[in-house]
């Protein structure tokens, strides 16, 4: 009978639920760490896929342009798909306690800074600052030693570094087409960011980081839609976080300035790192 209502449980959703619960008890029981944790992974995002399958049935969802997916797999498997959607955008911003991967990806592909300089793509980055409070929460919850996550935090500073360095060779040979550039700034935090969250044009893939495991461990989820919902809420969420961190920027460059870095911030992040 529930079967003719959109907002009962459907069958399916019981059996991701409940497959998820048999993942998450098994993991508990199974040898190495490793599998241990990609059962936990598997199965947190089974029950959230099937909680949010049913919520969304549930809800009075009047956008009907907004889409909410879950891609159920460890955001540690989603580099690849980062890297495409971002090398496509228009705009892009990222929000994450380190971001080596992504400031790896502008160091190593010439078509990302390119697109800075001479296609006016924007690109804004905030990743957490090494001497924050809340390091040392996130190191115990991750269950690693906080020296190693300090120096995690060091290193995507100093990839920003790296970053700079290579737009300001860029600029150097483009300068003379500053009126088609566009923006990148790169911003440290000093708060807990509660969520991490990639946006690419209007497509927004997020994740929640939990006290029980590192964040790339956990299900992506994937929103769609240019206004309403959940899609403004993690909007708003960004917006409030990167402008509450104005003043801690990094790296900065736009067609009126070009690429600047502040080099005082710069030491001091690597001093509270250890590097």
């Amino acid at each position: 009978m529930f079967m003719k209502s959109n907002k009962a449980p459907h069958l399916m959703d019981i059996i991701l639920f409940l497959s998820g619960v048999c993942l998450v008890l098994l993991s508990g029981a199974v040898q190495p760490r490793m599998l241990t944790s990609l059962l936990e992974a598997l199965g947190i995002g089974l029950v959230a896929a099937s909680m949010v399958s049913f919520l969304s049935r549930l809800a009075d969802t009047r956008d009907e342009t907004e889409k909410l997916k879950f891609l159920v797999v460890p955001k540690i498997n989603m580099g690849d798909k980062y890297n495409e959607l971002r090398e496509k955008a228009r705009t892009h911003d990222l929000m994450a306690i380190a971001m080596t991967g992504c400031l790896q990806h502008f160091i190593d592909s010439e078509k990302l800074l390119k697109g800075v300089v001479l296609h006016g793509t924007k690109h804004r980055l905030v990743f957490l600052g090494p001497g924050a409070e809340y390091v040392k929460q996130r190191a115990e919850e991750d269950h690693v030693e906080l020296e190693q996550l300090k120096h995690r935090l060091g290193e995507s500073a100093e990839r920003s570094r790296k970053v700079y360095e290579k737009l300001r060779g860029l600029w150097k040979t483009y300068e003379k087409n500053r009126e088609n550039a566009g923006s990148l700034e790169i911003r440290v935090m000093q708060v807990c960011p509660h969520i991490t969250i990639f946006r690419a044009d209007e497509t927004i893939i997020w994740g929640p980081y939990l006290s029980y495991t590192q964040g790339f461990n956990l299900a992506a989820m994937k929103v769609e839609g240019e206004t309403g919902g959940l899609a403004t809420q993690l909007e708003r969420h960004f917006e409030a976080l990167w402008q509450q961190h104005e003043e801690n920027w990094l790296v900065r460059f736009d067609q009126f300035n070009g690429p600047r870095l502040n080099e005082k911030l710069l030491e001091k992040l690597k001093s509270e790192s250890g590097l």
